[in-house]
């Protein structure tokens, strides 16, 4: 990433998110990196490419904590938004022109979740920076794999899983 401070002004920065089984490798085909292959600038403005990476487990064996949607989202939000160890807030030392999102699966959720939030906590005029999400094959109703990875867990006497019980299918939040 190339800017700081006043220099971000006129610059847009795009985030990519992966899925719930995803990683870095989620936007490579082969040897194309989606990430890398984003133009550096589009009609003469400048773009700063991000990916946020995030850990989660659809079998969980050691039967720790596994976060919520919410969690994961909040996690992001206060990422971005607010202070970490002192430093000024990524959005205050970067304030990009906007920061748009391309989401894959679960990331498109987090990443509509997380304008969501932004609204809720920032207001419109923060909320207005985040012109964009594109969503490549997001579970916007609930995803069936969510409805099984649960009805295993619990035949398996596993603990319960609070991220893939906000991904059932017909689930009204999202």
């Amino acid at each position: 990433q190339s800017c700081r401070g006043e220099a971000c002004r006129n610059v847009h920065a795009v985030m990519f998110v992966h899925g719930i089984f995803g990683s870095d490798a989620t936007f490579k085909n082969g040897s194309f990196d989606w990430r890398e292959n984003l133009p550096a600038e589009i009609d003469g403005t400048q773009i700063d490419v991000y990916s946020v990476s995030y850990e989660t487990e659809l079998l969980n064996w050691l039967k720790k904590d596994i976060a919520s949607l919410d969690e994961v989202v909040y996690a992001l939000f206060h990422g971005i938004q607010s202070s970490v160890h002192g430093a000024p807030p990524f959005i205050k030392e970067r304030p990009y022109k906007s920061v748009g999102f391309i989401g894959h699966s679960l990331g498109s959720n987090i990443s509509i979740a997380y304008l969501h939030t932004v609204k809720t906590e920032r207001g419109h005029e923060e909320r207005a920076r985040h012109p964009y999400v594109i969503t490549l094959g997001a579970p916007t109703t609930g995803a069936q794999i969510a409805n099984v990875g649960s009805w295993i867990k619990r035949r398996l006497l596993m603990q319960d899983d609070k991220l893939l019980e906000s991904l059932q299918r017909d689930n009204t939040f999202l």
